[in-house]
């Protein structure tokens, strides 16, 4: 149980950092216009299967680093989660959909590498709290 409430803590931080990217962060930088007029609304199912494999991945990052009660590799190990995740994004978008700016990717890089190591940090400690006030009892 402890784990699914650290898998949803990691979920909504991860969500609330990707609100903040897109409506303070890089809100001005996109062209919201072009990106509907070359037919690329949303993709709601994918952004959910986005959110969940994401999520879950930190989360286990973030378990393994509960295991050597160290939060350190959960802080890495997020960060390079995070810079990988984000140049297949920015590749992927290069070569399919509009180009980005090379500004706008690297901010991007660089965004998504802290947040992930924030957020994998944050989900160890999170896990650490859990195990200490709600033990799980092993039958």
């Amino acid at each position: 149980m402890n784990f699914l409430l650290q898998l949803t803590i990691t979920g909504l931080a991860l969500f609330l950092m990707d609100a903040i990217w897109l409506e303070f962060v890089a809100g001005d930088m996109i062209e919201w216009p072009a990106v509907y007029h070359f037919g690329n609304p949303p993709n709601w199912y994918f952004a959910q299967f986005y959110y969940v494999l994401t999520a879950s991945w930190i989360t286990l990052i973030a378990h393994a680093a509960l295991l050597v009660r160290n939060a350190a590799p959960a802080l890495t190990r997020g960060m390079q989660l995070g810079f990988w995740v984000s140049v297949f994004y920015a590749s992927v978008n290069q070569v399919f959909f509009t180009p980005w700016r090379l500004e706008f990717i690297i901010l991007d890089i660089l965004w998504n590498t802290i947040v992930f190591g924030g957020i994998a940090t944050l989900s160890a400690y999170c896990g650490h709290w859990l195990e200490i006030n709600f033990p799980e009892q092993n039958r």
